[in-house]
């Protein structure tokens, strides 16, 4: 076996398959409603960015943020299940493979590396002073440290002992944050030095004490597939993604919900779709976490235009990613076997989505009433219902066009 062509491969591979996907992501309308989303932000973020003065934590808050992203460092290793036979003999000749999976880390990283720290050097300019020309220096010294952290991250997960990772991200999190702190700071660089030498002692000790150990495959292939199973939910938002498997789990005190639909026929596809919403992990988490995310955004704003551009664009999200929901049973033939009309399916779907559209406008228009001002509440649950009303007529078209 070639292990040169191999790694080729895999990333051919791999890039094949992310590039089938992105060309859905770049070319869909959601696309455009997030690049107002964000050019919305990004107006609101220059805007209070100007408000602030030298009093402001500007450098630890850019440490902490952006030693989150040094220390959560993912290795691409494209391992698959058939490795773990075919490639075991052969273990201790792929460090060349390694080696390369190591630098296409580096690289994908290093581009969220740039586009955080870039985000963050409006704040440092405004609070500290500094000049944007050190942006080019900083990022120089973030992607020595970042393949540093690469590499305790591989030697890491060498190891046998699972809690390791764990203590070995909040170690590294810890000594990241302190030297982004006084690297922002412009302390004296004895402080940069010290912590340099600290980073280097782990590097060197993790890959001492990993020295000699197999690779530990299984951890390893289960990494890469649940970082694939990401992506393609994300690929899911904009494409139908075969490969994409969805986890159910019980969530017996989320029950009660059902308790409220009635045992009829006419309410049979209601009580299957809630049912769904429920257990699934895809639609219950994607459909709690846009909920806490936009109730975040709208306690921490208080310009109106904005909180009503948030509402809508979390709404909008919301109710178009649900909608793959409509196309969840397709490929189950014992829905044909239920002796209700196939009608009853398109009104229960529509009028759960609608319900927990109106339940989301609902907490939203909470959120903006807790930041402190009932008439913006009342606006934005104003402007919450008319989209949902409008939007109806969207879903009707896409659940229609599904069949």
């Amino acid at each position: 076996m070639n292990k040169e062509h191999l790694w080729r491969d895999r990333f051919r591979s791999f890039n094949k398959e992310i590039r089938k996907y992105l060309q859905y992501i770049f070319n869909g309308h959601l696309l455009f409603v997030l690049l107002i989303g964000l050019g919305g932000i990004a107006y609101y973020y220059s805007e209070w960015v100007k408000t602030l003065d030298s009093s402001f934590p500007a450098e630890i808050l850019m440490a902490i943020v952006i030693g989150f992203v040094l220390t959560n460092s993912p290795i691409l290793t494209f391992f698959k299940e058939p490795d773990v036979i075919f490639l075991l003999p052969i273990e201790k000749d792929l460090k060349g493979y390694v080696n390369k999976s190591l630098l296409v880390s580096l690289v994908l990283q290093g581009y969220l590396l740039v586009i955080v720290l870039a985000a963050c050097m409006p704040l440092y300019v405004q609070v500290t002073g500094g000049a944007f020309g050190d942006f080019l220096y900083f990022i120089s010294v973030l992607l020595i440290v970042k393949y540093a952290n690469l590499k305790i991250r591989w030697n890491v997960q060498r190891l046998p002992e699972t809690s390791s990772g764990v203590i070995d991200f909040i170690v590294r999190f810890l000594v990241n944050v302190l030297f982004l702190y006084f690297l922002f700071l412009h302390a004296p660089f004895i402080y940069l030095l010290v912590l340099s030498i600290v980073i280097g002692g782990l590097w060197i000790y993790f890959e001492k004490i990993a020295s000699g150990k197999l690779l530990k495959w299984e951890r390893l292939i289960e990494l890469e597939n649940k970082r694939m199973m990401l992506f393609y939910r994300v690929a899911n938002l904009f494409t139908d993604v075969p490969k994409l498997k969805n986890k159910v789990t019980r969530r017996k005190w989320m029950d009660f919900v059902l308790h409220f639909i009635p045992s009829t026929h006419v309410e049979t596809y209601t009580y299957l779709y809630a049912r769904t919403l429920v257990r699934s992990n895809d639609y219950f988490g994607l459909t709690l976490r846009l909920s806490v995310i936009g109730s975040m955004i709208l306690f921490a704003c208080n310009v109106v235009w904005a909180k009503l551009l948030v509402v809508l664009l979390f709404l909008y999200l919301t109710g178009f990613q649900l909608l793959t929901i409509s196309v969840h049973y397709d490929m189950k033939m014992w829905l044909q076997l239920y002796p209700v009309p196939e009608t009853y399916r398109e009104q229960s779907l529509m009028k759960l989505l609608t319900i927990i559209l109106i339940g989301q406008a609902v907490i939203f228009s909470l959120f903006t009433w807790i930041a402190g001002d009932l008439v913006q509440a009342i606006i934005a649950l104003t402007a919450g219902i008319l989209f949902v009303i409008g939007f109806r007529f969207y879903m009707m078209k896409k659940i229609r066009s599904t069949k």
